[in-house]
């Protein structure tokens, strides 16, 4: 084209133009060509429609929709050279009787594309569509609730995952100085502040409050939830009018970084519940109870969502740490907390110091929490449990370790637990032990921290039969590990 141009003094090639220059462009042109493949509404052909200027569109073109050929405009076949070139001919031969044409064309502008017309028609859609927003959140018997401070990082990437259910959003505030609430505005109008006075229980009750449906779900703003279909949404609210008396459980997926590793864990929560049948109790740490104090069933949900809450910096570890600290050993010494209340707060101060790495602290109150008579089914007597045992390896009391024997029997079920025991065993250099411990994981099947019962497994019977010089037994067990990194780098070591 570029160089045919030099060979016609009347036709000339320019660059994209800039907007103005193509509307001024336009008022000096008698005809527009779109000889588009394919375009779904060429923009340039409504404004000089507009103009009323004369349109010769290929018929794939979605403005072709609205042109006659001949009475208001012109349609030639994509790629048909001749065709085109015929009503090129025709066109130029003509102009003084192409007028009323190109009047004609002019009223597609006005019928269908102008101000007046197409505003409504936008405007219209846009109802619609709220309207058929809203009617879904008046299906979902659900509303969405999380309390929030300082939580800029995070709440956008939450509150976003969390449109696929089209339900009520609930965020409360509870003293942030950053840009929390406006980002929460983005996605709800329903923000609320709250005046924080150390009490997680109470703001998230106040949210409670809050919300319109008769259940409610709480996220915590730096949890994602994983992507869910229609059908996921309408089994889930299923699943919720069929268990209206109990709670609903979803899986939360715990992400954080150490030594440049990524490792994850797994708990079950309780978070999906009658919010006139149930509350929150505690000041940190809040658990879901009955608010006439009954016991209460709990349903498994398959839902799960991601929480960084604990890939922190080490400066952050240690600022939450002792946030959290403050508060627990504040409702400790209340002095009256129930037994198993009393438990659970000495299992999330131990907690909290294994994650400050004091281990020996940790061990302290793991024992003191354990000591009480519980229930060996509650997820957090078990999670306190195997968190007991990885305190004692860590702060070099393998040996007392071994009294975890005793407690096989009640608490020996899952892979989590069995492949402690091999910890315990192989740090106590019981490799035979070790070896048959960690083989039960690895037949057990995945627990809440995966690879415990796959990978971390067989390459930890690995390194034993390296150790003890088996490097055919070895290999093998690297080999089960698939792209688990540490054991590809020892399978090239042994090769």
């Amino acid at each position: 084209l570029v160089s045919l141009e030099k060979d016609y003094p009347d036709v000339f090639m320019s660059s994209l133009l800039p907007h103005e220059q193509l509307l001024e462009r336009m008022e000096n042109s008698d005809c527009l060509i779109v000889p588009s493949r394919v375009d779904p509404i060429p923009t340039v052909a409504v404004e000089m429609m507009m103009k009323e200027r004369l349109c010769l569109c290929t018929d794939v073109c979605g403005i072709a929709h609205y042109i006659q050929d001949g009475w208001n405009g012109f349609t030639v076949e994509p790629e048909n050279v001749q065709q085109l070139a015929d009503k090129i001919c025709y066109i130029v031969g003509h102009q003084t009787d192409l007028q009323e044409i190109s009047e004609r064309g002019r009223m597609i502008f006005e019928n269908y594309f102008s101000e007046k017309v197409f505003v409504p028609k936008i405007l219209g859609m846009a109802e619609r569509f709220t309207s058929v927003l809203e009617s879904n959140r008046k299906k979902r018997c659900f509303s969405v609730c999380m309390i929030a401070k300082n939580e800029e990082r995070h709440i956008r990437r939450a509150l976003q995952s969390l449109l696929c259910l089209q339900a009520e959003m609930i965020v409360v505030d509870t003293g942030s100085s950053d840009q929390t609430k406006t980002i929460a505005r983005e996605f709800t109008s329903n923000v609320y502040d709250y005046t924080w006075n150390d009490d997680f229980a109470a703001a998230k009750n106040f949210a409670l409050s809050k919300a319109s449906g008769e259940f409610v779900w709480f996220f915590d703003a730096d949890e994602y939830l994983e992507p869910l279909s229609d059908a996921d949404i309408e089994k889930l609210q299923n699943q919720i009018l069929t268990n209206r008396d109990k709670v609903g459980r979803v899986i939360c997926r715990n992400i954080f970084e150490i030594h440049g590793n990524q490792p994850e864990s797994r708990e079950f929560l309780s978070r999906i519940f009658n919010k006139n049948e149930f509350c929150y109790r505690g000041k940190i740490h809040e658990q879901v109870v009955k608010r006439d104090g009954s016991d209460f069933e709990t349903y498994q949900t398959g839902i799960s969502f991601l929480h960084s809450g604990y890939d922190l910096s080490e400066e952050e570890r240690q600022e939450k740490a002792e946030r959290n600290l403050k508060l627990l050993k504040a409702a400790l010494e209340q002095g009256d907390n129930k037994e198993d209340e009393e438990a659970y707060l000495m299992y999330q101060i131990g907690k909290t110091y294994y994650l400050k790495r004091e281990y020996e602290t940790a061990c302290e109150y793991f024992s003191k929490g354990l000591s009480f008579d519980l229930n060996p089914k509650l997820e957090y007597v078990i999670d306190m449990v195997e968190t007991f045992g990885y305190a004692l390896l860590n702060s070099g009391q393998a040996q007392a370790a071994l009294a975890f024997e005793g407690i096989y029997d009640t608490f020996g079920g899952t892979s989590d637990f069995k492949f402690l025991m091999g910890l315990i065993y192989m740090n106590n250099e019981m490799f035979d032990e070790a070896v048959s411990e960690f083989r039960k994981a690895a037949e057990t099947g995945e627990g809440r921290t995966p690879g415990t019962g796959s990978y971390l497994a067989n390459y930890n019977i690995g390194v034993i039969y390296e150790c003890l010089g088996d490097t055919k037994q070895a290999y093998e067990f690297y080999r089960l590990c698939g792209d688990y990194a540490p054991a590809k780098k020892r399978l090239e070591g042994l090769a």
